[in-house]
């Protein structure tokens, strides 16, 4: 016996702000996901780590010898380097102890390929 279809979806009201607005077509659909998307992706560049005191350590991908320093517990802070409270926060990102120097293996055989 068939299921029933599920009805198709007409139109959508979102709130935007005080307004309301109706997406009625795909295109309208895409359009709002990609504007919400750009918007909170770019949310990223008003933290300290984008555009503050630590993205010139950092670097543009996040990729410089002071993250490894961080993240490997072998940073020594310069007081030219952060604060006390951004020495805090970064000590606590830093990877625990037990697995810094544990290895994953990622190696993929056919084997494992196969089975998914």
């Amino acid at each position: 016996m068939k299921r029933q279809r599920s009805p198709q979806l007409k139109e959508v009201w979102i709130k935007n702000g005080d307004e309301k607005i109706v997406l009625d077509t795909s295109k309208t659909v895409e359009e709002h996901i990609l504007r919400r998307n750009k918007y909170h992706l770019q949310k990223a560049n008003e933290t300290p780590f984008a555009c503050g005191e630590m993205s010139k350590y950092l670097g543009k991908y996040g990729d410089s010898d002071f993250v490894e320093r961080v993240l490997m517990e072998e940073h020594t802070y310069e007081t030219n380097e952060c604060n006390k409270a951004m020495s805090d926060y970064l000590t606590n990102l830093q990877y625990p102890t037990n697995i810094v120097n544990d290895s994953v293996n990622t190696e993929i055989t056919i084997e494992d390929y196969k089975k998914f």
